[in-house]
């Protein structure tokens, strides 16, 4: 799946019930450990329409989801896909970053980091997922 591709602005007004119910059922089924079942799930979700603030979530999860199952290199595509597209998002950064130093590119994910770190600790997207960091940054 082009990922880039996947990402145009969508007008909210066309997005389909079911790609947000998808988009649903694949988190809960992520929340539960499966992400071999969630991934395709969020994949249809996507191709299937979201409103456009709910699509660097997405691809955050699925991004998450092929690093858990050690797919390294989907992870860091979807992820480097969203890094440019959501600069400022910091939890798109973050996620990144995990998945870099899989890539054992320390370096370049220690660097991003301190990079998020430095310029905004407070960030509303990194609450966002402050539980999942909290558990990564003790499981990395």
């Amino acid at each position: 799946m082009d990922y880039s591709s996947s990402l145009p602005v969508k007008d909210v007004s066309k997005t389909t019930f079911k790609g947000y119910k998808n988009y649903q059922k694949a988190l809960k089924l992520d929340s539960e450990g499966k992400e071999l079942e969630a991934i395709p799930i969020y994949e249809l979700a996507l191709e299937q329409g979201l409103p456009e603030n709910e699509i660097p979530n997405l691809l955050i999860c699925l991004g998450s989801s092929y690093r858990v199952i050690k797919n390294y290199q989907k992870s860091l595509e979807i992820l480097e896909t969203a890094s440019q597209k959501y600069p400022d998002n910091l939890a798109v950064k973050t996620f990144l970053a995990m998945t870099l130093f899989d890539c054992k590119n320390f370096q370049k994910a220690t660097s991003l980091l301190l990079e998020i770190v430095a310029t905004n600790p407070t960030d509303q997207n990194l609450q966002n997922f402050q539980k999942a960091i909290e558990f990564y940054s003790q499981n990395i």
